[in-house]
C-alpha cells in the first residue's frame, strides 16, 4: 500500500519506523560551513546541545538558530531562535558564532529564512556544507524539505539530535505519539502536494 492512501488512524508502529526513523544517515562526524538548527516546542532539550557539541568538536564554528515562534521558556517569553541562542552561549558558543533567524515559523521557512540568514551573515559563497540539526523524529522530513527549499549549491548533512523522542519510546507518551504521527501525516502531505514520490509501505 502507498503512504498517500493511509489514514491517520491506520498509522502503526511499522509505518512510523519506516517513514520517521528508517534511513536517517547520521553525518555528525563531518565538517560543515554552518549549522542550521531548527526550532520547535522543545529545541533546548536536544537540538541546542547537539549544536554545542559539534562546535566543541571543531566540526563547525557558525550556527543559525532558526525559529520565530514565541514560547514561554526558562528564559521568559521569547522566540525559539533567541532562546536557543541563549542556551548555546551558556553551553560555550561565543556570540560571534551565533546567527539568529527570528522569521521562520515552519520547517519550510526554516530552510528559506535560514539560508538567507546564512548568506547575509557569512556570504553565500562561504556556506556550501550545511549541518542540519533537529530532533531524530523530525530529521527525515526536515531533510526532504531541505532538499526542496535550500539553494541547490547548499548541501545539507543530517545531524540528528538524540534524546527527546526515540524509536523505542514514542508510544509511551501521548504527546510524543502525537508528534510522531504528525511527522507521518506531514510526509504524506508532501506527496499530495507533488513534492516527493509516493512511498510504498
Amino acid at each position: 500500500m502507498k503512504l498517500s492512501l493511509i489514514k491517520d488512524n491506520e498509522i502503526n508502529e511499522e509505518i512510523v519506523q519506516k517513514i520517521v526513523f528508517d534511513g536517517v544517515e547520521d553525518k555528525s562526524g563531518e565538517k560543515g560551513d554552518c549549522m542550521l538548527v531548527l526550532g520547535g516546542m522543545c529545541p533546548l532539550i536536544d537540538r541546542v546541545p547537539k549544536a554545542a557539541e559539534l562546535y566543541r568538536l571543531g566540526l563547525c564554528d557558525r550556527a543559525v538558530f532558526s525559529g520565530g515562534v514565541y514560547w514561554d521558556t526558562v528564559y521568559g517569553n521569547m522566540t525559539e531562535a533567541d532562546s536557543m541562542a541563549r542556551l548555546a552561549h551558556e553551553l560555550g558558543m561565543p556570540e560571534e558564532s551565533i546567527i539568529r533567524d527570528n522569521l521562520a515559523t515552519t520547517t519550510e521557512e526554516n530552510m528559506v529564512c535560514g539560508a538567507f540568514a546564512i548568506g547575509r551573515e557569512m556570504g553565500y559563497e562561504k556556506a556550501k556544507r550545511i549541518l542540519l540539526i533537529t530532533s531524530l523524529y523530525h530529521m527525515k522530513r526536515s531533510k526532504l524539505i531541505a532538499d526542496l527549499y535550500l539553494p541547490p549549491y547548499m548541501e545539507s548533512l543530517c545531524c540528528p539530535a538524540y534524546g527527546y523522542i526515540t524509536p523505542d519510546d514514542w508510544q509511551t507518551d501521548s504527546e510524543k505519539k502525537r508528534k510522531v504521527i504528525r511527522e507521518v501525516s506531514m510526509t504524506r502531505l508532501l506527496i499530495e502536494q507533488g513534492f516527493i514520490p509516493d512511498i510504498e509501505i
